[in-house]
């Protein structure tokens, strides 16, 4: 289905409850949620989002932040009508996305699920937006097959992605879209502008993520009113892949109670 003539969205399965989501940088929303998708009960609809300029939605034709915003904004106007509601997932820097429309729109969003989101923008990232060099940078390692092995090897090794390939979408996403939205996050300011948005939120963290989210954790729990958190141990930044049962119960509950159990059983069953 498509919500607006430029964005694609995609919707699984005809249950009463709405679920809307926002994939991480680089992928789309099959990267992202794939498993989380395979694993919904039946009263669940997941309405899976391709961020304008990602997966099969093209670039808007003002490509800046407000923009996409707005987009993302109408979307959601289209899929939640009047005197309903959803609840978002943002996987990574998708959770801005959510935070943003729970901003906008605080009497339709019931909660919002954030997984493993970074609340400031890393220096390793920043690197790639340095003048001159950046963008050559950039360009060297993500549109090279050797370049984005070795990224993910790097990732593998330091527990960060696992047995998930973090960059092999990379080879097959518009990089220049890519590389706006690394300038649009790193534009977008603190997270203090989210001290207003009231909507339940909770975060899922893994603990063998980037350090930038383990520093992300306490800031996240100081500017968000209405949160609790879950810690995933043994899981690094692909919670979605590694242990899609506990975002699953994440959506579905809310306490966050069901979900730590299911981060229990994953860290038993990884610890067998």
């Amino acid at each position: 289905m498509t919500a607006l003539d430029d964005l694609n969205i995609v919707r699984y399965g005809s249950g009463p409850t709405k679920v809307i989501s926002y994939h991480g940088w680089g992928a789309d929303h099959r990267k992202s949620f794939k498993y989380v998708i395979e694993k919904l009960p039946e009263h669940v609809s997941f309405w899976g989002v391709d961020l304008p300029g990602c997966g099969r939605s093209p670039r808007p034709s003002v490509f800046n932040y407000p923009e996409v915003a707005s987009i993302l904004t109408q979307s959601f106007d289209d899929i939640v009508g009047d005197g309903e509601t959803a609840t978002l997932l943002g996987a990574c820097s998708g959770a801005y996305h959510g935070l943003e429309i729970a901003r906008q729109r605080p009497d339709k969003v019931d909660k919002l699920v954030m997984v493993d989101s970074m609340a400031y923008f890393p220096w390793f990232l920043g690197v790639l937006l340095a003048p001159g060099v950046g963008t050559l940078l950039f360009e060297g390692v993500f549109s090279s097959q050797r370049g984005r092995k070795a990224i993910q090897k790097v990732l593998e090794a330091t527990g960060v992605a696992n047995a998930f390939d973090v960059m092999e979408s990379f080879g097959r996403i518009d990089l220049g879209a890519a590389y706006r939205y690394l300038e649009f996050y790193d534009e977008m300011g603190t997270v203090d502008q989210y001290m207003t948005v009231n909507t339940p939120t909770t975060l899922l963290w893994g603990t063998h993520t980037w350090k930038v989210v383990l520093e992300s954790v306490k800031m996240w729990r100081a500017t968000l009113p209405n949160f609790t958190e879950v810690q995933v141990e043994g899981v690094g930044h692909l919670i979605n892949q590694e242990a899609p049962e506990v975002v699953v119960e994440a959506l579905l509950d809310a306490t966050g109670e069901s979900a730590r159990d299911a981060a229990r059983q994953v860290a038993a069953a990884l610890h067998r």
